[in-house]
């Protein structure tokens, strides 16, 4: 990769996590930020594939609590799910995947 690649992808990155962080829809980021839509979501697919391959979720402990029945996992800092003892690992990997690419 060149460097004006890595140029690209670190300025697309930033632009992406200020959608994020934005709270508005694609359009409406788009719109106020005079990017064309299709441009944002061209490196939301190339970047996220770059991410979604190394299979990791950052994970926050927000304090030692005791231990529950219930764990909170928050996405993207957008969603929350909570579930208890006895879930379904592989469906709360595919609900947090299609949260992950709603972002």
């Amino acid at each position: 990769m060149d460097a004006n690649s890595n140029k690209k992808q670190a300025y697309w990155r930033v632009k992406l996590q200020k959608y994020r962080q934005s709270g508005l829809s694609r359009r409406a980021f788009c719109e106020q930020n005079r990017i064309k839509k299709s441009r944002l979501d061209y490196w939301f697919r190339r970047l996220g594939k770059s991410a979604a391959s190394k299979g990791l979720v950052e994970l926050k402990i927000f304090s030692a609590q005791a231990p529950s029945s219930a764990l909170e996992v928050v996405v993207t800092g957008k969603y929350r799910i909570v579930v208890s003892n006895g879930f379904d690992s592989l469906l709360l990997g595919e609900v947090v995947k299609a949260l992950e690419s709603l972002a």
